[in-house]
């Protein structure tokens, strides 16, 4: 019985040396796959960086051209508003400068309605 009894415990000794390498053999796997699974993580983030930065610049480009647009058009605008105003200022300079002087010239010499003789 003894020797059952040895043969039995190296048995149960032996199943458990195996399920002890079956646990590591399985503990290495899932952290082989886990390190896996964290390069391919980065490279997808790595990847969405790059998508977007680029996804950015296009953007950027898009939008720094049309600015281009808007300042020439009103750049364009204003050029055409100065010149309707100089001309405007040319052709009535003469009747300004007359009107002023004319107001100038024309003094009243009435004595006001409230004022008061002391």
């Amino acid at each position: 019985m003894a020797g059952v009894q040895s043969a039995g415990v190296k048995r149960l000794m032996e199943a458990e040396k195996e399920a002890n390498a079956l646990i590591q053999q399985a503990r290495s796997a899932k952290s082989q796959r886990m390190k896996e699974a964290k390069v391919k993580a980065e490279k997808a983030v790595e990847q969405f960086k790059l998508d977007e930065e680029a996804r950015f610049q296009q953007l950027l480009q898009q939008n720094q051209g049309s600015g281009d647009t808007d300042t020439k058009a009103i750049n364009d605008d204003m050029e055409t508003r100065l010149k309707d105003m100089e001309q405007r200022v040319a052709a009535n300079s003469d009747e300004v400068v007359a009107s002023l002087l004319e107001s100038v010239k024309k003094v009243d010499i009435s004595v006001h309605v409230n004022f008061t003789k002391q």
